[in-house]
């Protein structure tokens, strides 16, 4: 049985009932939540393989149930709790230590009904400094109504998967669908500051690329591109590098968050203003991708913007801390109007969430939502391209230039600026080009990629 769940806890739920059909998973959380997991529609977070293992299990042995916790703690032989523990924003702490109060009452709820001792896995990313102390306080508090408190089976599994995470747990073995070698056992802290670390390192990775990506803006000949390939090809990094619009996600930031609380804890005073540091710079770098926008057309003053990817990372509609937020917010600040965001995978009304504020109705209203390509071009004069999705590989530019003049009558021609974030453009620059030589002295597009010079054709 799993409770309260998290995106990762859905998705190993899944593999697992997949991979053992001879067991029963019962998916506990509240109306709201188990709607989006059961809507007819995609779920509310695309992964490779998802729609295809929710539809594959689900009412065979994967049942969603709002929470009656005496009646499943107690026919439940293992629970996984999986309750999303966030950073928090108010109070001693605010945006630094984890909130345990969601965690710690759904804790105390399943100790006190539980009437024999369980198998209990914690799911949740936990605190190091403080969680076994935490875990203590509630078994002594539960104790008094329930003996059976004290005799539980507790286990700490931090999620700690890879890009692809219903992928991760496909490999067929012996002993199970998980390889013993891709099993590691370790004390609750390493495990926590483990899983945490691998996040911070990805996001001082992503930031100092970005950082790089300005530099050879600024130098002559500067290009991210040859960047990349001398420093992909040290055998030391993964190779796995890039430049994009910024790092999202619910993980990184909260747990780089964290570490500046860790460090202070530890009275490491550098370590603190580095973790925060890496904050600030994904932040400067959403102000310096408007401030270049800026820069190139003298004013953003009623342009239309078009943006085209919003989620957080490719191949998920999970918009939680997006680069392209912060950038948008900023664009209406800077009074461009209308913004028009077109992403394939993410709903509109998770883009309004977003927007609660920015995203008033009436002659006021800044913000749009295209429900496809087409009603993205019209009237355009900005495209940035914030997220790289299959559907821009291959765009038709000379449809785009001429959906992007269908403004008021007997205007002249008007160039249309391309800000690339994420390298989509790389491939069709010759698409480009071409058209370009056909339309001058004017050319159709001004090409700005990041870490590299604006191209003039």
């Amino acid at each position: 049985m799993l409770y309260r769940s998290y995106q990762n806890g859905v998705l190993s739920t899944l593999v697992a009932a997949e991979k053992w059909p001879q067991k029963n998973f019962v998916i506990v959380d509240d109306v709201g939540n188990i709607n989006k997991w059961t809507a007819v529609q995609a779920p509310q977070f695309l992964e490779p393989g998802l729609p295809q293992l929710l539809a594959a299990q689900v009412g065979i042995n994967v049942n969603f149930q709002i929470p009656d916790y005496q009646q499943q703690v107690n026919l439940a032989q293992m629970i996984i709790v999986a309750v999303d523990v966030k950073t928090k924003q108010k109070g001693i702490g605010k945006r630094k230590r984890l909130d345990l109060n969601n965690w710690d009452r759904e804790m105390r709820k399943i100790l006190i009904e539980a009437q024999q001792a369980k198998v209990i896995v914690i799911k949740s990313r936990l605190p190091p400094d403080n969680a076994i102390t935490a875990l203590d306080n509630i078994i002594n508090d539960v104790r008094p109504v329930n003996a059976v408190a004290n005799y539980h089976h507790i286990y700490w599994v931090p999620e700690f998967f890879s890009a692809d995470i219903v992928r991760d747990f496909y490999l067929a073995t012996p002993v199970g669908w998980i390889a013993n070698n891709q099993v590691i056992e370790t004390s609750f802290s390493s495990g926590m500051v483990g899983a945490m670390g691998s996040n911070v390192i990805l996001a001082i990775h992503s930031t100092v690329m970005n950082i790089m990506s300005q530099f050879c803006e600024t130098l002559p000949n500067g290009d991210i591109n040859e960047v990349q390939n001398i420093v992909g090809s040290d055998q030391r990094l993964n190779g796995n590098l890039g430049v994009s619009a910024g790092f999202g996600g619910a993980g990184l930031l909260r747990d780089l968050e964290y570490f500046t609380h860790l460090a202070e804890l530890n009275q490491n005073k550098p370590a603190a203003q580095l973790f925060e540091s890496v904050i600030k710079c994904n932040r400067k770098h959403h102000e310096d991708i408007v401030a270049k926008m800026l820069q190139t057309i003298n004013t953003l003053q009623n342009k239309s913007v078009c943006i085209l990817g919003f989620s957080y990372k490719e191949n998920t509609r999970d918009v939680a801390n997006s680069a392209a937020i912060e950038i948008c917010k900023k664009l209406v600040l800077k009074g461009a109007r209308p913004i028009t965001i077109y992403d394939p995978q993410v709903k509109e009304e998770d883009v309004r969430e977003c927007f609660r504020r920015e995203y008033t109705q009436g002659p006021r209203e800044r913000i749009f939502v295209a429900q496809n390509l087409d009603h993205v071009w019209l009237n355009t004069e900005v495209i940035c391209f914030l997220q790289h999705k299959e559907q821009f590989d291959n765009l038709n530019w000379q449809h785009i230039y001429n959906q992007a003049q269908n403004h008021a009558p007997n205007q002249p021609e008007r160039v249309v600026h391309l800000f690339d974030t994420c390298n989509v453009l790389q491939a069709q620059l010759q698409n480009i080009q071409q058209l370009n030589n056909m339309h001058m002295p004017d050319p159709m597009f001004m090409i700005h990629i990041i870490g590299r010079p604006t191209i003039r054709f």
